[in-house]
């Protein structure tokens, strides 16, 4: 039973596809140095280090989801990957992904609750997309001597 619980997770963090996280990694690395840029009083290494964790456990549970919902078209394009040769049962995987998932919101409520709760109040009322006249108090409009204020 341990040996199959070690194949699961082997291949689990192969289906993560860690080798493509360096992008997130980078975007996650900026954020956390812009945050410690513009708040240095609130500065905690242990929280940068957390962050980026959350961030490549996101990406792979990303990337197990990508593979759950693309089966069909992976048998084809990616006959390798351990979802589809049977190396990773789709039972524990969709359990260890929503297991990763409820912890990386349950860290991020922790460390920042805004972050994970929506916010509502900023989407726009009407649906169509328009900008309403309270909402908007100037609005820019181009002539040839520049951009000039126009207001409501």
């Amino acid at each position: 039973m341990n040996r199959r619980w070690r194949s699961i997770a082997v291949n689990y963090i192969r289906s993560m596809r860690l080798y493509y996280a360096f992008i997130t990694g980078i975007s996650g690395w900026i954020g956390v140095a812009f945050y410690q840029f513009l708040f240095p009083d609130r500065v905690s290494h242990l929280r940068g280090s957390v962050i980026l964790c959350l961030l490549f456990l996101s990406w792979g549970a990303n990337q197990i989801i990508n593979d759950f919902l693309g089966l069909k078209e992976d048998r084809i394009n990616a006959p390798r990957r351990p979802l589809i040769t049977g190396g990773l049962p789709i039972i524990p995987d969709l359990a260890i992904t929503s297991a990763l998932i409820a912890l990386t919101l349950a860290v991020a409520y922790r460390l920042n609750p805004p972050a994970v709760i929506p916010n509502t109040r900023s989407w726009p009322s009407s649906g169509s997309g328009n900008v309403s006249s309270r909402n908007a108090t100037a609005l820019c409009a181009r002539s040839r001597s520049g951009v000039r204020m126009i207001r409501r």
